[in-house]
């Protein structure tokens, strides 16, 4: 049960750079669910959404706006208007407890309806991939925010397209590692204060993974996220549709190839700055 009635102005843009990335971490939040599964499905923080709560009769306005590489948030009630701040909370909060002289605090992504499923459920009509994360061993988090296929045993049968990442310390340093593949290699990246300072290749996520030097209790492959069963699943049920010369002239055929391979690609990117451009690629 939703705690606020939030009327969700505009949903915002996924970009595919921010959303779908080494900065993807901020940009996808998971909320609590009612079932036992082992992984957790996350949702979108879409830049340009909007949203309007009222509280206590006064109508508190959120919107996500572009901060260097991470979501801002801006609060706006009547006259009075946040800063641009890193969380939900603080932004709902300080523009409250100016409004009302109380100190109360609230939870940002309630304000925003982030609870409420129908609002879920329209942050991801335009996703062809749903991430999901979940835990290995019990310091690890990983978010796996793409699907590719392949016939290669030693990568699990994923392939391109395949993105997993996490957060953990490299060289003393708190680090964020973006795996992924290329057509022939198992690729890890490691970033350091929101730039890419390391870049390790090789033939599969094991041997990868062994000449990083670190988390030499798990295997690659589970650093990558290829040994969870949900990850299974998905590459299983990963296929690439084609059509012949003869289903050209078939409507419903060529509806479907076209959501499928450009429809839910083509996304904008945004750089650091906010600058937008349009690119074609996997969401």
């Amino acid at each position: 049960m939703s705690k606020y009635k939030v009327t969700l102005i505009s949903r915002g843009e996924i970009i595919q750079n921010l959303h779908f990335g080494p900065h993807t971490k901020d940009w996808w939040i998971s909320r609590p669910t009612n079932n036992d599964a082992t992984y957790t499905h996350l949702y979108p923080v879409r830049l340009g959404m909007k949203t309007l709560t009222t509280i206590n009769q006064r109508d508190f306005i959120v919107t996500v706006v572009q901060n260097g590489f991470e979501p801002g948030y801006l609060c706006q009630s009547e006259a009075l208007q946040s800063n641009v701040c890193k969380s939900s909370s603080e932004a709902v909060t300080s523009t409250y407890q100016q409004a009302f002289s109380a100190k109360t605090r609230l939870d940002g992504l309630q304000v925003m309806g982030f609870d409420n499923p129908e609002i879920c459920k329209i942050l991801l009509t335009d996703i062809h991939f749903h991430p999901y994360s979940f835990k290995i061993g019990t310091n690890i988090n990983l978010t796996i925010f793409g699907i590719g296929k392949s016939n290669n045993p030693n990568w699990k049968y994923a392939g391109k397209g395949y993105q997993s990442s996490f957060v953990h310390n490299f060289r003393k340093t708190r680090a964020l590692f973006f795996q992924e593949f290329s057509n022939k290699e198992a690729i890890v990246k490691v970033y350091q204060n929101s730039q890419e300072a390391y870049a390790f290749r090789d033939t599969d996520p094991n041997t990868v993974w062994n000449r990083i030097g670190i988390l030499t209790q798990f295997t690659g492959n589970t650093l990558f996220g290829l040994e969870h069963e949900q990850t299974k699943s998905e590459i299983n049920k990963e296929q690439t549709l084609t059509c012949t010369v003869e289903d050209w002239q078939n409507e419903l055929i060529m509806n479907k190839l076209f959501n499928y391979h450009l429809k839910k690609f083509i996304v904008a990117s945004r750089d650091g700055h906010g600058r937008s451009r349009s690119v074609i690629g996997r969401s």
